[in-house]
């Protein structure tokens, strides 16, 4: 299964990932952390879910290695990191992928 989001394509059987035509490099963590969360675009997880359902761990004292992953991510994926298109910070909760319109919600 292959998932576009603009110039972003995630394609899951292969594990990769394509931004505007060009492979990005990414960690087996790292690829399953964006499958994670860009498989249910527009839906807010939490940290703690991210910790347990992608790195199987239940420990909240490991919610800093989720931000910087998401922030090593952002770096990879994003056209500006600083102003993420679509790993998207929910204040409060957690992230989400941008939804499937592509609206930051």
């Amino acid at each position: 299964e292959v998932l576009t989001f603009d110039e972003l394509e995630i394609n899951l059987t292969r594990r990769s990932i394509s931004l505007r035509g060009e492979a990005v490099e990414l960690t087996e963590l790292e690829f399953d952390l964006v499958a994670y969360l860009a498989v249910k675009p527009g839906v807010p997880v939490t940290r703690d879910d991210i910790l347990e359902d992608v790195w199987g761990v239940k420990l909240t004292s490991y919610e800093t290695n989720v931000n910087s992953a998401i922030n090593r991510l952002r770096r990879k994926l994003e056209p500006d990191p600083r102003e993420p298109r679509y790993l998207l910070t929910v204040w409060g909760v957690g992230y989400k992928w941008v939804d499937r319109d592509g609206a930051a919600r």
